[in-house]
């Protein structure tokens, strides 16, 4: 409406101007053309908001609400009266504004009837922080960095524990948006002393060290819920959140589910081929391999029963050298069935179970600093991606651990990996995936068994059917180069490397030993 105004105005003083000055005469302008040009750009202005209003409103529909048992029922929360909520939100405007934020926006989306109480919206006075609480029925804790060094949260938290409202935990995980664990928290409510014995001075108790002790003990006895950015994880969160909710109505919601949502028993695995063994291998080099090979393997079998209607994986060329227009079997490869969840394969290299990058389609990177700087497991890196197996890259994202920031990762990435070029032993490059090109997968440890289970099954949805032989051309680089990549290591002098030892056998790819079992032969690969 203001672009029109203005557009107006414009138009006025043009055509005041063309009167008074005679400019179109003299200097042969257009008054008519301009006119058109001014009403076009109007149109296009108008179009562009119509388009931008029906984006919003198809990501608005897309959020459709939430429902649970097998017939769909709504959810429906009780009304309530004025200045009654069914949720208030307590976090810390400093890192949990914008969570807060989008958390409601979430929330009123999936349940329409749910009323939550969000102080950048609701609150008109501070003064009524305590009654706002006792008129809420759940209580909403967000915790994050900052928020026991700020006096109104300590009212909040208080006033919650006074009224013995249902407390719920939410914490941030990322720490670049002042997530951490609850020590991190405990360290720095432990900074905050004079703050505190103020506080204490000015309400009864329980106190700020009170406040804490509480939260510690609902912490360890209900757990937290996971604010999560990426959407199959955040969707947990969200149910998890109207589950509490509704059981404090004491409504027998059932399961809930949302609409879209990843499910345990719709993720399908490719069938392997006759020569492949699994779907996953883990470089035994990789920290704690046998741990995480088992902590998938143990996360699907507590998943759901999976469905065992058949899906399909497109058909690929075998190489882009193949000849004829025809689909026969010499340059087509055959559709597949998938098979359910339950079948995926996962082993550890040279374990002793027969494992090994020729007889796997998938090699799972465990992220972080010092595996990237493991010189056998980037060697084991490299050897599949000449092969053509696929890399899964995992984001360590357990709050309750070490994690690091994705950046860390590029730093400490070796430069032919993160590029994709990886120099052969004649001094020939090999173009290859970049590491880091395919979204990593956030991995969430046993301590968020929820959680887990979704990490688990986007690993699974990554598997890639094999793919050596979409690579041809990279293996007939890598058969030009095997007689440089093995060498005799009887006749040639032995090259003075501190990680050579005798009966290592030498790859093209600089100072990096390939380890006897996984040496690869002087024959080409079998396919």
């Amino acid at each position: 409406m203001l672009y029109i105004v203005v557009l107006a105005c414009i138009l006025l003083q043009v055509e005041s101007h063309f009167m008074g000055a005679g400019i179109e005469a003299n200097a042969g302008y257009d008054k008519t053309l301009i006119l058109v040009l001014l009403l076009a750009s109007t149109g296009l202005v108008l179009f562009f908001g119509v388009c931008f209003i029906y984006n919003e409103i198809q990501q608005s529909l897309k959020q459709s609400t939430v429902i649970h048992g097998e017939k769909g029922a709504t959810i429906e929360f009780k009304r309530l009266g004025a200045e009654a909520f069914h949720l208030f939100l307590s976090h810390t405007w400093a890192t949990g504004q914008n969570q807060m934020q989008a958390l409601k926006k979430e929330l009123s989306l999936l349940v329409p009837s749910l009323e939550i109480f969000l102080d950048v919206e609701n609150l008109t006075n501070l003064g009524d922080l305590e009654a706002l609480i006792k008129n809420s029925e759940v209580v909403l804790i967000f915790l994050s960095s900052g928020y026991f060094s700020r006096w109104n949260c300590l009212r909040e938290a208080r006033e919650t524990l006074v009224a013995k409202k249902e407390v719920i935990l939410l914490r941030e995980i990322a720490q670049m948006h002042g997530g951490g664990e609850m020590s991190l928290v405990a360290h720095e409510f432990d900074q905050q002393h004079k703050l505190h014995a103020s506080f204490d001075m000015a309400h009864d108790a329980p106190g700020a060290s009170g406040i804490k002790n509480a939260l510690e003990n609902t912490w360890s006895e209900k757990g937290t819920i996971l604010w999560h950015r990426v959407l199959p994880f955040k969707q947990m969160s969200l149910k998890m959140i109207v589950s509490r909710l509704l059981t404090q109505q004491e409504n027998n919601h059932g399961q809930l589910t949302i609409p879209g949502e990843l499910k345990f028993d719709e993720v399908r695995v490719p069938a392997l081929k006759a020569d492949q063994h699994y779907h996953i291998c883990i470089s035994s080099h990789q920290a704690q391999s046998k741990k995480l090979r088992s902590e998938i393997v143990d996360t699907v079998k507590t998943m759901a029963a999976v469905s065992r209607r058949p899906s399909h994986i497109p058909s690929f060329p075998l190489s882009s050298n193949s000849k004829g227009s025809g689909h026969s079997k010499n340059n087509t490869r055959t559709p597949t069935q998938a098979l359910p969840l339950n079948k995926l394969q996962v082993g550890v290299l040279g374990d002793g179970g027969g494992c090994t990058l020729q007889n796997s389609s998938n090699l799972l990177l465990l992220l972080s600093s010092d595996a990237l700087c493991n010189t056998d497991l980037m060697a084991d890196v490299r050897e599949a991606l000449l092969l053509g197996v696929h890399i899964i890259t995992v984001h360590d994202k357990d709050p309750s651990g070490a994690t690091e920031e994705f950046e860390n990762f590029l730093g400490a990435c070796p430069a032919d990996l993160r590029e994709g070029k990886i120099t052969m032993g004649d001094g020939s490059v090999v173009e290859c995936p970049k590491l880091f090109d395919a979204l990593a997968v956030d991995w969430l440890g046993p301590n968020t068994p929820e959680y887990r289970k979704i990490s688990v099954a986007l690993v699974a949805q990554a598997v890639k059917p094999d793919c050596r032989k979409e690579t041809a051309v990279m293996m007939n680089e890598l058969d030009r180069s095997l007689s440089n990549i093995v060498l005799d290591m009887e006749t040639k002098e032995e090259p003075n490397d501190v990680h050579a030892t005798k009966g290592d056998t030498y790859s093209a790819f600089a100072d990096t030993p390939i380890r006897p079992e996984l040496q690869l032969s002087a024959s080409k690969p079998a396919m």
